[in-house]
């Protein structure tokens, strides 16, 4: 008998993921990505559609602010049927000893999910910066292929950027 818990939770069945682009906060610096995630879940009007398994994040709950009964998990999905783009709020870092098992199933939850577009929002401190790497304020990639993908996959843009440092090379090389 099976006991592992599916890793995302909907709030409802007729929530629908297939085809929409979804933003994805990585726990960073100031937390600014988190602060980027709040704003477009504000702008754009989007509620909370689903929770994820907290196992492999450090524990948090909070007040909710949204006018929504109950409260916030580390980790939650926003979006609405009028919009074409679902947000991941993640408010606590994942455990370092699960680390690996909460991007193995972060990356399954975006393959089954078959969106259209996958954005990583993440931030750096400067002084973890090299001196090539100040030239830039972005970092974009989008995700070519990944293994088990039977759909079209978004166009790669290829800008300028500079290889990322230590803190970047395990998300960047988990997506490629």
């Amino acid at each position: 008998m099976d006991l592992a818990m599916p890793f995302y939770h909907p709030k409802s069945s007729t929530s629908k993921l297939h085809g929409k682009a979804l933003v994805v906060p990585v726990v960073s610096t100031a937390n600014v990505s988190q602060l980027a995630a709040d704003l477009l879940i504000a702008s754009l009007g989007l509620r909370c559609i689903g929770l994820f398994d907290p196992r492999d994040i450090v524990p948090v709950v909070g007040g909710r602010d949204d006018g929504e009964e109950g409260v916030t998990t580390p980790l939650e999905l926003y979006g609405s049927d009028a919009s074409s783009v679902v947000v991941i709020q993640q408010r606590s870092p994942a455990l370092k000893a699960r680390k690996q098992e909460f991007i193995d199933s972060l990356l399954k939850f975006i393959e089954e999910s078959q969106f259209s577009a996958i954005l990583f929002l993440s931030g750096v401190d400067s002084s973890n910066r090299t001196d090539e790497q100040m030239q830039y304020a972005y970092y974009l990639f989008t995700i070519t292929t990944l293994s088990t993908y039977s759909y079209p996959s978004p166009q790669r843009t290829n800008l300028p950027h500079p290889p990322p440092t230590k803190p970047l090379l395990h998300l960047h090389a988990a997506l490629h």
